[in-house]
């Protein structure tokens, strides 16, 4: 099943249940006889025909299982307590309100991966909606289509490139206002619109909210165009050094240069600093 799927639902549950999951780094499968008898016992109590295999997950016990078509998972504190199942199911099975609101609200999607969900007092199916040209949708929704949350997925780095027909008419607004005449490439980065272009060999970026508020521009600049009191301040400072890359970065309440400094042997040094020389932490 998707990782970051899982992370995010596990996390969910532990806010729901007042509980802080801990970090993934005790991901390591675990021998039948080494869980403790408390989980073994509650979990056969709630599944005794499955037969499991176990891992150390989040500081929990996960048991893994298959049930005819369906892949499930199931978290377990030490203590034995039931926090999360999590059955990834075929498309087919939502029930008649989840399709209906589904095809209501998000024409032209359809259903990449369907989770449903299980947690001490709730139940809720976690939909991926997909469509060519538009972010992403992640829907929780109960089975009588009561929505939980729904939004782009938090988690993706590139959600992929999008017409300029398809980007929202808040954004296509602030954008054509800010750069008048520029014609962009678009993406979606992490729910939020990037734009992308060059004038006269000068890469550009531009992102924005949804709902067109621009967040920041960066573009390139050549070392060689760098203000002096930028410069002096690296060479003062960082002997040996040399700046390998540097962006022009502005937003809503700065205007900074990003600058990349290597050395050989050293570890690269990023380093934000206004035109005046002044380094900004």
């Amino acid at each position: 099943m998707r990782k970051h799927f899982l992370f995010l639902s596990v996390v969910l549950c532990a806010l729901a249940l007042g509980f802080t999951a801990c970090s993934d780094d005790d991901n390591d499968n675990v021998k039948q006889d080494k869980v403790p008898a408390q989980v073994r016992e509650t979990f056969s109590q709630m599944y005794p025909s499955a037969a499991p295999t176990w891992e150390m997950e989040y500081g929990m016990y996960k048991a893994e299982w298959r049930d005819g078509d369906d892949d499930i998972d199931a978290w377990f504190m030490p203590n034995g307590d039931w926090k999360c199942t999590d059955r990834n199911m075929r498309r087919a099975g939502l029930p008649e309100a989840v399709t209906n609101y589904i095809n209501t609200n998000y024409a032209g999607y359809y259903v990449d991966d369907v989770d449903y969900m299980e947690v001490p007092g709730d139940s809720y199916y976690d939909i991926e909606l997909e469509r060519n040209g538009y972010p992403d949708v992640e829907l929780w929704i109960r089975a009588d289509g009561t929505v939980i949350n729904e939004g782009f997925e938090p988690w993706k780095g590139d959600d992929g490139d999008v017409t300029w027909g398809n980007v929202p008419q808040a954004v296509k607004n602030a954008f054509q206002s800010m750069f008048p005449g520029v014609n962009a490439e678009w993406e979606i980065e992490r729910g939020r619109y990037k734009a992308e272009w060059e004038v006269k060999g000068i890469d550009y970026e531009a992102w924005f909210e949804a709902d067109g508020t621009w967040l920041r521009t960066k573009q390139d600049v050549p070392v060689s165009a760098l203000p002096a009191a930028v410069t002096n301040y690296v060479q003062a400072n960082y002997p040996g050094y040399y700046i390998d890359d540097a962006d022009l970065v502005e937003t809503p309440t700065d205007k900074y240069y990003l600058l990349e400094l290597d050395k050989n042997g050293a570890a690269d040094i990023y380093l934000k600093i206004t035109a005046e020389g002044n380094v900004i932490a």
